[in-house]
């Protein structure tokens, strides 16, 4: 199971930002931060930049995936 949330930032070197978790068959629950930073001096038309899949956490035995659902999207996120 996969969701993502996408949001334009405000801020002095970010101005897009997309977190994605993925819920592995294992129970593990991996996440990755994707950004895309503002030109500057160096990178005249920006760049993007990804954290990569990092573990999170892990689910508890037994936990009902339909909850788990509904707690990622009423934070925000689409499942993909």
């Amino acid at each position: 199971m996969r969701f993502e949330k996408e949001q334009i930032v405000q801020s002095d070197s970010i101005d897009w930002e997309r977190v994605s978790i993925a819920i592995m068959s294992d129970r593990n629950i991996l996440k990755k931060r994707d950004v895309r930073f503002l030109p500057d001096t160096y990178n005249p038309t920006g760049r993007r930049h990804t954290w990569g899949w990092k573990v999170a956490g892990k689910l508890k035995e037994g936990a009902d995936m339909v909850r788990v659902q509904e707690w990622y999207e009423a934070k925000g996120f689409e499942r993909q």
